[in-house]
């Protein structure tokens, strides 16, 4: 059994309803990174709101990359790389503030990716979308937390195999929808699926000092200008995002309401993008 983003509000329902097995049921199963960051801010947020039988059902899973991922949300800081200039298959990082992604150990992160993605091949595709990555993190801090003093669970992770290199950002925030009725033009949209689709086609952003997001339009047109597919999940709502070949296709889901949101971008050379399992060795024990 394989379960990527598509599958979260399947997982989420085992989360709120634990009979007949829970989450228990997808014990064993290959996940992809986007699974594997949803599982963990959300043991993170049921473990701080109290809720430690649940939170740890989900820890007890050994899913590859989850207890990683729960450690890197456990820690006061940052964790420091073993090797900050290395080109890991796979990596992470927590994002608890704005003065997290002022560091210099988030622009190490964000240069490891693209080493691992090009592979030492140069290839403008991935210093390209390299580049998008601050604008994901950045994305975080607008649209998740309520305020600064009010921030949630949320951390940034990428994956990279012999052929496809993808990145995650998931929280537990508040989404897009309540942050984008933080601005007055925005103010009426009352749903999740019309929120995700103000960002995608209208350019919606709540900060002031912008009138349109130029963070997810440079993200779009970067990825999608390459062989690349973006995923888009924020409570009720998901959208996906894929090059086909000169046309650009969009599919939306109305679905299971998932706490927080989630940005995640999948890049391949040739084949079709798609999310990839996560490897046994990234269990994180």
């Amino acid at each position: 059994m394989f379960l990527d983003s598509k599958d979260i509000p399947d997982i989420q329902r085992l989360i709120q309803e634990p009979h007949n097995g829970g989450i228990a049921r997808i014990k064993g199963a290959d996940i992809s990174l986007s699974v594997a960051l949803f599982l963990a801010v959300t043991h993170r947020a049921l473990w701080l709101g109290g809720d430690t039988r649940t939170a740890s059902s989900i820890a007890r899973l050994g899913l590859p990359g989850v207890s990683h991922a729960i450690n890197c949300l456990l820690a006061t800081t940052p964790a420091r790389s073993r090797n900050p200039l290395g080109a890991p298959p796979f990596d992470l990082y927590r994002i608890a503030s704005k003065q997290d992604l002022l560091r210099d150990d988030w622009l190490l992160f964000c240069d490891r990716f693209r080493r691992s993605a090009d592979a030492g091949r140069d290839g403008k595709m991935f210093v390209g979308v390299a580049a998008v990555l601050g604008e994901m993190g950045d994305n975080v801090v607008w649209h998740a937390f309520e305020a600064d003093d009010k921030p949630c669970q949320a951390i940034a992770g990428f994956h990279v195999s012999s052929s496809t290199a993808s990145f995650c950002v998931a929280d537990t925030g508040q989404g897009f929808l309540k942050s984008l009725q933080r601005s007055t033009k925005w103010a009426a949209l009352d749903n999740d699926h019309d929120a995700l689709d103000a960002v995608v086609t209208k350019r919606a952003t709540s900060r002031p000092s912008e009138a349109e997001g130029g963070g997810f339009k440079q993200l779009f047109n970067s990825l999608l200008d390459f062989n690349g597919l973006v995923i888009l999940r924020s409570g009720a709502a998901a959208f996906h995002l894929a090059n086909r070949g000169v046309e650009r296709e969009l599919h939306a889901d109305n679905c299971t309401r998932v706490p927080g949101s989630a940005v995640t971008t999948v890049i391949c050379r040739q084949a079709e993008p798609k999310e990839l399992p996560l490897g046994k060795s990234q269990n994180g024990s």
